[in-house]
């Protein structure tokens, strides 16, 4: 019974509202912040920081 719930559950859907920034902070460097929420309900957060380094 549990394993079906669990089924269940993960072939349902699911909506995100994504946001994210990028700054060129120098030549060759990159900053990069995106965020991530569950829009339809769901619990779940995340928030992501990228440096970009090209030589």
């Amino acid at each position: 019974m549990i394993s079906t719930m669990v089924l269940a559950d993960t072939l349902g859907t699911a909506t995100d509202l994504l946001l994210g920034v990028g700054y060129g902070v120098a030549r060759g460097n990159t900053l990069n912040t995106t965020f991530k929420v569950n829009a339809s309900g769901r619990s779940g957060t995340e928030l992501r920081a990228n440096w970009l380094y090209t030589f």
